[in-house]
Parts: C-alpha cells; sequence; structure tokens
C-alpha cells in the first residue's frame, strides 16, 4: 500500500467504518457522570448537597469528569454547555481546540442563577470533529438564603413549666 488515504482507497473505507463504529457507541453510551460542586456534608432528614452560604456571594465553580473520545482541534473544537433546571438554553459553556487538561474542567455558574430552592445542574458535550454530542447525568442541589435561628427556643419551650407537688404526704 502507498499510504493514500483518498476517497475509495481501502484504507480511507477501513477508518470511515472504524469512526462509523466509533459515533454509533457513543451515540448508545450512557449517559455522562453528573457534574459537581462543593456543598455542605448531608444530614439525615436535611436537604442533600445544600450549598454553604458563602459559596452563594460568586459565581459557583462546576467541575466535571473527562468524557471519552476528546480529540479537538483549531478546526473543530468541542463545546461543553452548562443547562440549570428545565432550561434550554445554557447558562454557561466552555470550549477546547487543543487537548483539554484535566485542570480545565470546570465551569463557572454565575450566582444569578443561585435562586433560593432546589436546582439540577446536568452538561451537554459536543464532540469535536463529528458533531455528536451526550448530556450528562443531573446533579441536584439546593439553594437555602433564609437564615437559621439557632438561638430561637422552639415553641414547646415557652410554655410555663410544669409544678410538681409533693403527694406522698
Amino acid at each position: 500500500m502507498d499510504g493514500n488515504l483518498s476517497v475509495g482507497t481501502p484504507r480511507a473505507g477501513f477508518w470511515r467504518g472504524l469512526w462509523s463504529r466509533v459515533r454509533r457507541c457513543w451515540a448508545r453510551a450512557p449517559l455522562l457522570p453528573a457534574p459537581w460542586a462543593q456543598t455542605l456534608p448531608n444530614v439525615d432528614g436535611g436537604e442533600i448537597n445544600l450549598l454553604h452560604k458563602s459559596q452563594l456571594r460568586a459565581p459557583l465553580r462546576i467541575e466535571f469528569d473527562m468524557w471519552q473520545f476528546s480529540d479537538p482541534m483549531p478546526a473543530y473544537p468541542e463545546v461543553l454547555e452548562l443547562f440549570i433546571d428545565n432550561n434550554a438554553t445554557p447558562v454557561a459553556t466552555r470550549s477546547w481546540d487543543a487537548p483539554v487538561q484535566a485542570d480545565e474542567l470546570f465551569v463557572m455558574l454565575d450566582e444569578m442563577y443561585l435562586t433560593d430552592g432546589p436546582h439540577a445542574l446536568h452538561y451537554r458535550v459536543t464532540l469535536s470533529s463529528v458533531g455528536d454530542s451526550a448530556d450528562s447525568e443531573s446533579f441536584p442541589f439546593v439553594v437555602d438564603r433564609v437564615p437559621g435561628d439557632l438561638a430561637k427556643p422552639p415553641a414547646c419551650a415557652s410554655r410555663a413549666p410544669l409544678a410538681l407537688t409533693d403527694r406522698l404526704s
């Protein structure tokens, strides 16, 4: 073989077939792992993935695991889009036109999206040259801006103490 990869050569057919199998595998792959952010430890009976109040004053760092088949190039960047709740419009986007480094696997979620209540994040990765995309599992978290009042006694503590009488006499 002369190494010619032009259309119609057996070698070109091999690579097209291989890439076609990779694309089908990507399309059938399970969801990508959920993104994550630092949250308070979960407490039995409490909110799951509750954000600390200090995290609500600045953009929130959302991290990801590396996905398979990554091969970004200047002409074919890979794109990651972050979605919150059921919004169809991404709230953060990041793209790469060179190999993705481990310390680049994050986006910053603007604090304007950190409103009170439960939320869920997921992301979509679009591969570079083929344009195929895959979605992640969901990361649920809770924002609670209402300060707790631990110093206030419970309602039952405001009642007058019971008077005990000596019944033995």
